[in-house]
């Protein structure tokens, strides 16, 4: 990821001159917080063993609870991951889940929306995108969406 329009998403693996949460801090116990992934608005996702902790700070816009509540409709449908424990206060949400066995892990959401996006064009033609993303309540982000769509070419 040399390419200077894509270097900047390394920086949603780090945590730059942010700490890690209190909260998260006391949840690892004697395990050390790992982070996995920082998204543009804050939110801020850790592995602790074999559990995931997401916290969103209130500014996100990110409502955990709905989160929550779809994970918990898809459990027993389909591979999910199983919500052990979910706070909120004036500041923040969190939830904790289990990790999935195997590949099923945390990966970035637009890698799988940039091709749903494109697949939409393939099989009903052009304007029906704005309406996905919609759907999934978040504006496109076009540099991710160019990211992953030229990752899909390259495998194709």
């Amino acid at each position: 990821m040399t390419d200077p329009d894509f270097s900047r998403l390394a920086d949603l693996h780090t945590l730059g001159d942010d700490s890690i949460p209190e909260l998260v801090i006391e949840l690892a116990n004697e395990h050390t917080p790992e982070l996995v992934w920082r998204n543009e608005l804050g939110g801020l996702t850790f592995r602790i063993g074999d559990h995931y902790v997401k916290h969103n700070p209130r500014s996100t816009g990110i409502d955990l609870e709905r989160e929550q509540a779809r994970l918990q409709w898809i459990a027993g449908r389909h591979p999910a991951p199983h919500v052990r424990s979910f706070g909120a206060d004036e500041h923040a949400q969190w939830m904790v889940t289990d990790a999935l066995a195997g590949d099923c892990a945390v990966g970035d959401r637009w890698a799988d929306l940039a091709i749903a996006s494109l697949s939409l064009d393939w099989n009903f033609g052009e304007g029906h995108q704005r309406e996905l993303f919609d759907a999934y309540g978040i504006e496109p982000d076009e540099q991710r969406i160019e990211y992953y769509r030229e990752l899909w070419h390259l495998e194709s």
